[in-house]
């Protein structure tokens, strides 16, 4: 999906960049509308469940811990102070 998205985006700026060779005005409000169109496709696959979700990868959210200890990045910010 994200492959999508990226490719979406440089052949819109590919069209903009040559739209803007021949007119002087108006190319930014072009790709304001095709990325307007963008939005709307995708808010609409969305909505009507049409979106994959991702496969989770990795590993699943209950088997995270999480402890109350300061990371040493921030110890040294605080000067280990609380």
């Amino acid at each position: 999906m994200e492959s999508m998205i990226w490719s979406t985006m440089m052949i819109s700026m590919m069209l903009a960049g040559i739209a803007s060779q021949y007119w002087t005005r108006g190319p930014s409000a072009r790709s304001r509308a095709a990325q307007f169109d963008h939005r709307d496709i995708l808010g609409w696959a969305n909505v009507t469940g049409r979106l994959p979700e991702p496969p989770r990868e990795g590993v699943e959210p209950k088997e995270i811990e999480v402890h109350g200890e300061r990371t040493s990045r921030v110890a040294e910010k605080t000067n280990g102070h609380r």
